[in-house]
C-alpha cells in the first residue's frame, strides 16, 4: 500500500510546489482547501502525513492544533508550511515534526519530504512510542547530550540541547523510560531539522540489549 497524504493547503501555488514531490515519493494525496473539512477527514481516516500549509495564522493552524489534541494522527507525521517570518517554534508547539518555511524552492520541498517521506516509511515498519528520557550521542570525538522524544524498536527521535551536524553514523545511549535498564546502539542519523530534532536509526546493538528494547516496547504496547 502507497503512504497516504492529506495536504491541507487552500493557495495554489503552495500545493502546485508540494504535490509533485510528493507523488514523484510514491504518495497518495488528498487535498483539502477547507481547514474544517480537513478534520472531519482526519476523524474518519488514518493519514501516514499531514501537511499543512498555515501562512497567516488562519484557520489552517487549528487543524495542527486539534489533531494533537484529540489524537486524531497519533502515528501520523506532520508538516507545517509556514511564511518566511513566521515563527517556527510555533508550529512546533502545535503538534509539528518537520516546519516548511516560504518560498518553497524546489531543492527546499524535496529536501524536506524526503526526510518525513523515510521517517513514514520506518514508522510504518516499527511503531513509535512518545517518551521523555536523556540520551548520550557519541559523534566522532564529541558527546552530545539530547532528549528522547520517541522510541521504537528500529530508532528514535531526540531533541539535542545544544545545535550540532551530526555525522552518518553515532553512538547512542539512554536509559528506557521508567526503568533503570540502560541501552547501547550503534545507529545512523535519518533525518535532522533545523532545530536540532534528529531521527535515529538503529544499526547495531548487542542481543541483551535488543531484548531489553523489546520488552519495554511489549509493556506499552499492552498500555496503549
Amino acid at each position: 500500500m502507497l503512504p497516504e497524504a492529506l495536504l491541507v493547503c487552500p493557495q495554489e501555488e503552495s500545493a502546485r510546489a508540494l504535490q509533485p514531490v510528493l507523488e514523484q515519493l510514491g504518495t497518495r494525496i488528498e487535498r483539502e482547501p477547507d481547514a474544517i473539512a480537513a478534520l472531519t477527514r482526519l476523524q474518519r481516516h488514518h493519514y501516514d502525513a499531514l501537511i499543512v500549509d498555515c501562512e497567516g495564522g488562519g484557520d489552517e493552524a487549528e487543524v495542527l492544533r486539534e489533531s494533537r489534541d484529540a489524537g486524531l494522527g497519533r502515528n501520523t507525521i506532520t508538516i507545517a508550511v509556514i511564511g518566511e517570518r513566521e515563527d517556527a517554534e510555533l508550529a512546533y508547539s502545535l503538534g509539528a515534526h518537520f516546519v516548511l518555511k516560504k518560498p518553497l524552492t524546489r531543492v527546499r520541498v524535496e529536501r524536506m519530504l524526503r526526510a518525513a517521506h523515510a521517517l513514514v516509511q520506518e514508522r510504518r515498519q516499527h511503531r513509535r512510542f512518545a517518551c521523555e528520557g536523556a540520551v548520550t550521542i557519541w559523534a566522532a570525538e564529541s558527546r552530545i547530550a539530547a532528549e528522547l522524544l520517541d522510541l521504537s524498536g528500529g530508532g528514535a527521535a531526540v531533541q539535542m540541547t545544544t545545535r550540532a551536524d551530526l555525522p552518518r553514523e553515532v553512538r547512542v545511549r539512554f536509559a528506557l523510560p521508567g526503568t533503570s535498564t540502560f541501552v547501547r546502539a550503534d545507529a545512523e542519523r535519518a533525518w535532522q531539522n533545523q532545530y536540532s530534532r534528529v531521527g535515529l536509526r538503529f544499526t547495531r546493538m548487542t542481543e541483551l540489549d535488543h531484548e531489553a528494547l523489546e520488552h519495554w516496547l511489549e509493556q506499552q504496547r499492552r498500555v496503549v
